[in-house]
């Protein structure tokens, strides 16, 4: 059986095994071992043609995977990139790319062709892989990408050059972000924000959550809302609420609780599911404000309300 049969197979399967994974979002273990697997795989490959150009067959079996994969010689100059690479520079053909080195890529005086000089020098000298997060300029934008290199060896098992997976991460980094500026609302939000399970285990508290009830994020993780329930709520009155959340529907209404302290508070709250991407609903988010003060007023309203229909009705009998 022709041995490259195995290599090409094994080639499949590995990239079958980055395509497994949602949104290539690996463990960096995971993608030094397909580093180290495509390596192996460039090294053992022996075309059966011998006047079978090198940089070709390296094309052929980098071409199919959906990062941006590189390989240099020892002088870094690119040999072969795969289709996803030159797309990412505006270019149809791979080819357009071997025997070019970086500076030919960039502006002269561009600061990370010195990184990539020192990246391929590093690995050269010490022929020890490793992972790094980096920006790649290309010439319409800027995007941010996780290297992870790794030299590689010909089929006599020396040094032949480098080799690269960049996958680019501008996406999940601009999610980062978003979610870094949304928890710095929730954090100094003068709202109660509580994240539930689906089953109402409180998983997050925000610190004005802390300052109204008393109870610190530690002592609130992994317990139930109804450590602030007053007797003043009804069982249909949480009966409905549960209904109306499952369903997948947003709550609204008012709380009468009771804060660690053993003080009685009213809060007006929202309470929403959270799903993920099939729909399926995995959290609770409540969003509550301390209406205490307004309801004070509210029942003090009142309170003169009934004051002046009594001496209303007094006054009334006194006439009569």
């Amino acid at each position: 059986m022709n041995e490259n049969l195995d290599i090409f197979t094994r080639l499949k399967k590995l990239i079958d095994r980055m395509d497994s994974s949602e949104n290539h979002d690996f463990p960096e273990e995971m993608l030094g071992e397909i580093i180290v697997e495509l390596n192996n795989i460039i090294t053992e490959y022996k075309p059966e043609k011998k006047e079978a150009n090198n940089a070709t067959n390296l094309r052929k079996l980098i071409e199919n995977h959906e990062g941006l994969v590189w390989v240099k010689d020892t002088q870094g100059r690119f040999i072969a990139v795969n289709k996803i690479f030159a797309h990412y520079y505006g270019v149809t053909d791979p080819e357009f790319f071997t025997g070019k080195t970086d500076i030919d890529l960039y502006s002269i005086d561009n600061e990370h062709i010195e990184t990539f000089k020192l990246h391929d020098l590093r690995l050269l000298t010490t022929q020890i892989p490793f992972s790094i997060e980096e920006k790649l300029v290309l010439p319409e934008r800027t995007i941010v990408t996780q290297a992870f290199k790794s030299p590689y060896y010909d089929e006599n098992g020396n040094l032949a050059g480098t080799i690269g997976y960049l996958r680019d991460i501008t996406k999940i980094k601009q999610l980062e972000l978003q979610n870094r500026k949304l928890l710095k609302a929730i954090e100094q939000s003068t709202a109660t924000i509580v994240i539930t399970d689906i089953k109402g285990t409180i998983e997050y508290v925000n610190p004005q959550f802390t300052k109204l009830t008393g109870y610190t994020f530690d002592e609130a993780i992994g317990l139930n809302p109804r450590i602030l329930k007053t007797n003043a709520t009804s069982i249909d009155f949480y009966k409905d609420l549960w209904e109306t959340i499952l369903s997948g529907k947003e709550w609204r209404g008012e709380f009468c609780n009771r804060k660690k302290n053993g003080e009685i508070f009213w809060e007006s709250a929202v309470i929403s599911p959270v799903f993920d991407y099939d729909g399926s609903i995995i959290n609770f988010i409540a969003v509550k404000d301390d209406i205490t003060k307004i309801k004070e007023k509210e029942a003090e309203l009142f309170r003169m309300s009934n004051m002046q229909d009594l001496l209303t009705s007094i006054s009334i009998e006194n006439i009569i």
